[in-house]
């Protein structure tokens, strides 16, 4: 194995997860954190000039939002902002010398300022990086002897027109859109970034990398990128980058948080590392004689995704063809021979359970999906459904090895496996509901997201109610309606309608303002059956919910029904302007 560079080509190397808490652990890989080199640290608008200060008395301050100020971003034409934002900087910095850089950045999210000097600005420099960049220049001269940093991330990612950063600015360029099933050098879906990645080399040398290598939306999720860590940094490091900030799970167990945080230091001192000589100590050091094992497991996991062609999405779901119940399988039986291997020697059994830990997960969550059908967590009895008498005791158990392995939470700002265990007892407890729409044909006049497909139509009758995950159980219609017709084959009597909708402002995802209901009985002419209007999310709203609604329809003689849920016309100016509102519709039940 090479030695160790004396002058790493990355000043700044940093891995995100569980071990590089430890600072015996940053010490021996010379890793950094950003708690220790930056003073304020990421988007960092709203740390520099509160709203909860400022945004009562002076709104000018914010963001000019359709017409109307708002606290999503700040104002940067406006001279006061930059007055405090000096003021707080100033301060900062004497209550910490010490630290080498000062994030002045955006909030994450949209909703930045159109007022006429902002507009101005970004209409001459291609976007709104023509008024951030201008804005940090102006701080960073204020601060000579100061590394200010920013992030060209979302709507701030491309480099400007004219505008370069200061001197002393060093611009954090994301990574957030590509995929990760290959090489950033190559893969189609990284070739914005790369045009990014010169367009600001050629305007400043002063690149930092905000990387990701982790699925959000599940921790625990297998997201098998290991083989493009190397040439990911290589390629970095080709290009001028002076560091990289890898977002792995942050302080959460997640997919071989260990070996990942292993890998990427070494790699991040020095890119042209033996990978596989690197590789094969881990497993020795870490599971001894069943090592090749975890070996053969991690090889099986990347070929899985290559030959089943899968796009690997860091906000993907636990359903990625990479992860059917065959693939999951042959993944088992490698994970099977490591705990044989393992038998003797309880250190080593607890390592492999660790490792098997993402597996169990995706069948949990499978279960879900899969619901009445194999693989699902329901079995039938009589002309109903019941809990499948196994499935308390397993989740059970993977609460209690979720826990040990220091699981913390199970996605990005999500459940702890406490919570985990008790979303399943309250899916455990709901008694299944035989709609008389149950397996029925569904059509639908606007098309769902392809992102988020869960079962297509078939998602709104399969009998299974969603939870917080939007990824799992809910059909997703990104800015659009959902209109949709059940045919229920023949003629029925009913009652009442039920259905649920996913509140997640933190996905952009929002309840519609209205549901409708109508009913036919040659699927031709529908008569109104009932309406319910929906009240607009609270401001700042992030709690993700579930918002259930029961509509009484009494009817004789109706085989088609069509509901149509009208989705919010617009993104609340609080959550940001840019992007479009999702709609999620769980299960359409009829009793």
């Amino acid at each position: 194995m090479p030695r160790r560079s004396p002058s790493p080509v990355f000043a700044y190397r940093e891995t995100y997860y569980p071990a590089s808490a430890d600072a015996e652990y940053l010490e021996w890989h010379k890793l950094h954190r950003f708690e220790d080199l930056w003073g304020i640290w990421g988007h960092s608008f709203f740390k520099l000039v509160p709203p909860t200060t400022y945004f009562a008395s002076h709104p000018e301050y914010y963001a000019l939002v359709n017409g109307k100020r708002q606290a999503t971003q700040l104002c940067l034409s406006n001279d006061n902002v930059l007055r405090i934002v000096t003021e707080s900087l100033r301060k900062a910095i004497a209550d910490n010398p010490d630290a080498m850089y000062w994030s002045v950045s955006q909030e994450d999210g949209g909703g930045f300022c159109s007022c006429d000097k902002c507009r101005g600005i970004n209409a001459a420099e291609g976007g709104t990086q023509g008024s951030l960049i201008s804005f940090v220049n102006r701080v960073a001269a204020r601060f000579p002897q100061q590394n200010i940093t920013t992030l060209a991330y979302e709507q701030t990612v491309h480099p400007p027109k004219n505008i370069k950063p200061a001197a002393n600015v060093y611009v954090m360029l994301s990574t957030i859109a590509v995929y990760r099933q290959e090489p950033i050098a190559t893969t189609a879906s990284a070739a914005g970034f790369r045009e990014d990645l010169k367009g600001w080399s050629d305007k400043t040398p002063n690149i930092f990398i905000w990387d990701y290598t982790t699925q959000f939306t599940n921790y625990l999720a297998p997201f098998p990128d290991y083989a493009n860590l190397q040439p990911n940094l290589q390629y970095f490091a080709k290009n001028g980058v002076k560091g990289v900030f890898s977002q792995g799970s942050g302080a959460t167990h997640s997919d071989m948080a260990v070996f990942n945080s292993f890998i990427q230091a070494k790699l991040l001192w020095q890119q042209d590392a033996d990978y596989a000589a690197l590789s094969k100590s881990f497993f020795t050091d870490n599971f001894g004689a069943a090592g090749p094992h975890i070996a053969a497991y991690v090889d099986a996991l990347l070929k899985g995704v290559q030959s089943s062609k899968t796009r690997l999405d860091i906000y993907g779901g636990t359903n990625a063809a990479y992860l059917q119940p065959a693939l999951l399988d042959q993944y088992s039986t490698h994970l099977d021979q490591a705990e044989k291997a393992a038998a003797n020697n309880v250190y080593l059994q607890d390592r492999v359970y660790e490792a098997r830990l993402p597996l169990e997960y995706v069948v949990l969550q499978q279960s879900r999906f899969y619901g009445t059908e194999k693989y699902g967590y329901l079995v039938p009895q009589g002309n109903a459904y019941v809990v499948n008498p196994k499935w308390p005791e397993r989740v059970k158990r993977f609460t209690e090895l979720a826990k040990k392995a220091g699981v913390t939470e199970l996605s990005e700002g999500g459940l702890t496996p406490d919570a985990y265990a008790k979303e399943w007892a309250e899916i455990f407890a709901k008694k299944w509901l035989n709609s008389v729409a149950f397996g029925a044909k569904v059509s639908l006049q606007f098309p769902y997201s392809e992102d988020y497909p869960a079962k297509g139509e078939r998602t709104l009758t399969d009998g299974l109610t969603g939870g917080l995950d939007f990824s799992t159980n809910w059909l997703y219609f990104y800015g659009q309606d959902m209109v949709a017709t059940i045919d229920l084959g023949q003629s029925k009597n009913i009652k009442t309608i039920q259905a649920g909708f996913l509140q997640d402002a933190r996905h952009y995802i929002f309840a519609p303002v209205s549901v409708t209901v109508e009913t036919s009985a040659d699927g031709r002419t529908f008569k109104p059956a009932a309406r319910q209007d929906l009240p607009a999310a609270a401001e700042e709203d992030y709690t993700a919910a579930i918002r259930n609604i029961t509509l009484q329809t009494p009817a004789t003689g109706i085989r088609y029904i069509r509901v149509t849920a009208k989705c919010l016309p617009a993104m609340p100016g609080w959550r940001g302007v840019d992007k479009k509102v999702g709609l999620c519709c769980d299960e359409i039940t009829v009793l």
